[in-house]
This record gives C-alpha cells, structure tokens and sequence, in this order.
C-alpha cells in the first residue's frame, strides 16, 4: 500500500456555540494508515484560503519528549488550536500510540466554511527544500 497520511477529521467551533467551545476543543487529526512510517519531521499543517495564501502554519518537529517523529502504521496525531504540552501517547492494548500538539492560538482558525485544510510533507534535497501537498480537507460549518 505504501504511504497513505491522511486528514481524518476536523473538530472546529460552530459560529453560534463558541461560548461554551474552547481551543483545544478545535482540532485537526492526521492518521497514518499507509503500510511505512513516516519522519514527520518539518512537515507542515496549515489552513488554506480561498485566497490563494496559507495561514497558521503547524510545523512538526523532530521529536517529542525524546520520541522520533516517526508516525507509524495505525497512529493518529491530534493539532490543537489552543495551549498545553505536546505528549507522546505510546502504544497500549490494541492502540498504536498518538502525538498530540498544540499552536498556542488565542482564537479559532479551523471554523470558515470553504476554507481548507493542508498537509504538506517535507524533504530536502541537497540544498533544495521540497514541500509536497499530501492531503487536503474543506472545513464545513
């Protein structure tokens, strides 16, 4: 099957209900369900408008807490608009293990219809950086 990073699901604020939504309510989740593992390190999560121009940038690092950023077979990485500590959930009883992550945002971005979603991967070659668009997601209202 080879590589297959996907968009899984966007949880964002809906317009009439933020009083009672908070940030880390608001998250994108990324699932590896592909057959290899991936070096996540310096890709990018980001919102596209329909402007043509990326907005808030997620760039993933290369490690967390001493954990690679290798996203294996089965695992899920969670991005939170809001704050907290980002943390490595091993593997435990049929559970591969997740990432999850925080921006650091005081506000929503995930939440304009028609807006999307994009994951881009990362490599470098020679001197040359190359981002590639893995996968795209609209944001519903």
């Amino acid at each position: 099957m080879a590589r297959k990073i996907v968009i899984k699901a966007v949880s964002n604020a809906p317009q009439d209900d933020r009083e009672k939504f908070r940030l880390n309510d608001e998250w994108v989740c990324i699932a590896n369900e592909g057959t290899t593992t991936e070096n996540m390190e310096g890709w990018i999560l980001c919102t596209w408008k329909p402007d043509g121009r990326h907005y808030n940038q997620f760039y993933f690092p290369a490690e967390v807490h001493a954990y690679k950023m290798n996203f294996k077979p089965g695992q899920l990485i969670f991005v939170m608009t809001g704050s907290g500590r980002d943390t490595f959930l091993p593997a435990m009883e049929g559970h591969p293990g997740q990432f999850h992550f925080f921006m650091g945002l005081d506000h929503f971005i995930w939440d304009t219809p028609k807006d999307k979603v994009n994951l881009y991967s990362f490599k470098k070659d020679g001197h040359k950086e190359i981002y590639e668009l893995v996968d795209q997601k609209e944001i519903s209202g």
